[in-house]
């Protein structure tokens, strides 16, 4: 299991630069649920974010976890013994899958994820349930999987596992949902890497709008697009698969915002 990332950091918590956003709503969160939508992601260094956040107006809200205002995620990856999944990834593969088991620590529920990027770029998201803390693929989440995702279910076998804090806020109006995960850490095989200094910032929207205030307020900030995947990222880092070539340009803009 990768290690916890410190939640202690002044400035993460500071009420200047959360307590600023009005809670999202349960009707806020409704509208901006997006099981099916467009996303684009983008890296900037941990230092700036006080600066992209503090741009937002009030229509953005933030989404509170059991009163915390950020929330920890843990995640386990599913994949084949020659890791298909990761390779159809970094190799751009239209229809493409991920399979993992997601805790939300402060919530304290479990779910099944399944992630489809459909041939047309949009993202679907399907999860059933599971006891908290739940770990392993038994027999309703197998069936699950063969439901929504074309792979030998008997092959899948623990990948990655992932852990992060997350911020995150939506714009109703807009029908949008941004998350900002920062603290990221990845282990496999006995293998650990982190992310201190890095923030993976990511844009939901139903339509693929161009322009929207957060979107804005990245490209202020000299944001950096990107195709950044945790999973394929943490199994290059953690993992060094033999298809690491086709993420070189990610890991070496990781590395030069990560480390200045």
């Amino acid at each position: 299991m990768a290690s916890a990332p410190s939640a202690s950091d002044a400035a993460l918590r500071s009420p200047v630069l959360l307590g600023r956003f009005a809670q999202a709503t349960e009707g806020d969160l409704a509208n901006t649920s997006l099981l099916r939508r467009y996303d684009r992601k983008f890296l900037i260094p941990r230092a700036r974010l006080s600066d992209v956040l503090s741009c937002l107006g009030p229509q953005y809200k933030i989404v509170a976890s059991r009163g915390s205002e950020i929330a920890t995620y843990r995640t386990t990856y599913f994949d084949t013994p020659d890791l298909r999944l990761f390779r159809d990834h970094v190799r751009g593969k239209k229809p493409r899958f991920k399979v993992r088991i997601r805790h939300y620590l402060e919530r304290r529920c479990s779910f099944l994820e399944i992630k489809q990027k459909t041939n047309r770029g949009e993202t679907r998201k399907s999860r059933l349930e599971l006891p908290f803390g739940q770990d392993q693929l038994e027999e309703a989440g197998k069936a699950f999987v063969r439901e929504h995702c074309p792979v030998d279910v008997k092959s899948l076998q623990a990948s990655l596992s992932t852990h992060f804090l997350r911020i995150t806020l939506v714009e109703p109006g807009l029908g949008e949902r941004v998350t900002c995960d920062q603290g990221i850490s990845f282990s496999r095989g006995g293998e650990s890497h982190t992310l201190p200094s890095l923030v993976v910032a990511e844009v939901k929207q139903c339509e693929g709008r161009m322009s929207t205030p957060f979107l804005q307020s990245l490209r202020a900030g000299d944001a950096r697009q990107s195709r950044f995947s945790k999973y394929a990222v943490g199994v290059a880092m953690a993992g060094g698969a033999d298809l690491v070539h086709h993420l070189r340009a990610s890991l070496r803009l990781i590395g030069k915002l990560a480390h200045g």
